[in-house]
C-alpha cells in the first residue's frame, strides 16, 4: 500500500477502558491523536449483556460525560457507538473491571461510583453478584467469564480488524512517588487488593490475546509506579508521567507501522 503523505499522520483512536488510557492523550503534544470515542465505567462483561434500559432523565448526575457512560452501560450501546463513529484503531484496558457487577434479571451492570451515585437509594434494589474483588477473582476462571470475554472480542472484531486493536495491559501499582520524590509503598491492605485485582486483569488480558490474533499489546517496561502529584490524586491506577509517555510512543509506533503499510 502506498505510504501516506507526512501531513496525513493523524491517528483516529477510540478507547474502551479507563482513565489510565485516556490520560495518555494528555501527553500528545504533537496533536497526532484524534479521539473519536471514549467508553468508560463499563466491564467487558456488562457490555455484552442484554439491554436493561434507561432514560436520560433517570440518571441523576451533573456531568454529561458520566451520564453518557451510565446510560451506555444500561442501554448496552457500546458497539453501536464504536461502529457508528469509526476510528483507525481502538485501544482497550480492563482497569474498570475492578468495579463489582450488579445483576438485573438476566443482565449485569457495572457498579461504578457514577452508577451508585446516579441511582441513589434505588441502587440497593439491584442485588450484588460480586460483593468483593476476592469473589470476582475466584470467579475469573469460570467458564462464564470466558464466554463473556469471547463474545466481547467477537463484537469488537466485527468492527475492527485484529491488527487495528491495541491491548493496553494496565495494572494497579503497589508503590508510588510521593510529593518529595521518594518511592513509597501503599498500605498493606491496598497492596493485597491490588494483587487480587491484577490477578483478574491478567487472566482477562490473556483471554483477549488468545481470542484476537494478531492483536497489538502494549505494556510498561519496568515497575509501574503511581504519582502522589497526579492530576486526579493518588491512586494505584494514577501513574507517573513517564508511564504515559512510554505508552504514547508505543501507540505512535504501532499506528505508523500499520497506517504506512
Amino acid at each position: 500500500m502506498k505510504k501516506r503523505p507526512s501531513d496525513a499522520n493523524k491517528i483516529r483512536l477510540s478507547i474502551f477502558g479507563s482513565c489510565v488510557t485516556r490520560d495518555i492523550l494528555m501527553f500528545d503534544s504533537e496533536n497526532r491523536i484524534e479521539l473519536k470515542n471514549y467508553i468508560a465505567r463499563q466491564s467487558v462483561i456488562s457490555a455484552v449483556c442484554p439491554k436493561i434500559g434507561a432514560e436520560e432523565s433517570e440518571i441523576d448526575l451533573s456531568s454529561p460525560f458520566q451520564k453518557r457512560m451510565v446510560l451506555c452501560d444500561m442501554n448496552k450501546t457500546a458497539f453501536d457507538i464504536l461502529g457508528g463513529r469509526k476510528s483507525d484503531f481502538i485501544i482497550l484496558d480492563l482497569v474498570d473491571e475492578r468495579f463489582p457487577l450488579k445483576r438485573v434479571g438476566d443482565s449485569f451492570l457495572t457498579a461504578s461510583n457514577e452508577f451508585r451515585i446516579s441511582m441513589g437509594e434505588k441502587y440497593e434494589k439491584y442485588p450484588d453478584l460480586y460483593k468483593r474483588v476476592t469473589a470476582f477473582g475466584l470467579y475469573a476462571g469460570h467458564i462464564r467469564i470466558n464466554k463473556y470475554v469471547k463474545l466481547f472480542c467477537e463484537n469488537l472484531t466485527d468492527i475492527y480488524p485484529e491488527n487495528r486493536i491495541i491491548l493496553h495491559r494496565a495494572l494497579t501499582a503497589d508503590r508510588y512517588i510521593n510529593k518529595n520524590g521518594e518511592i513509597t509503598p501503599f498500605d498493606t491492605n491496598i497492596i493485597k487488593i491490588n494483587s487480587e485485582i491484577n490477578d483478574v486483569l491478567n487472566k482477562m488480558y490473556d483471554m483477549i490475546i488468545k481470542a484476537i490474533s494478531p492483536i497489538h499489546e502494549i505494556a510498561f517496561d519496568g515497575e509501574i509506579l503511581s504519582d502522589e502529584k497526579h492530576r486526579w490524586g493518588l491512586a494505584p491506577m494514577h501513574y507517573t508521567d513517564g508511564y504515559y509517555i512510554s505508552m504514547l510512543n508505543k501507540i505512535y509506533e504501532i499506528a505508523d507501522n500499520e497506517l504506512n503499510k
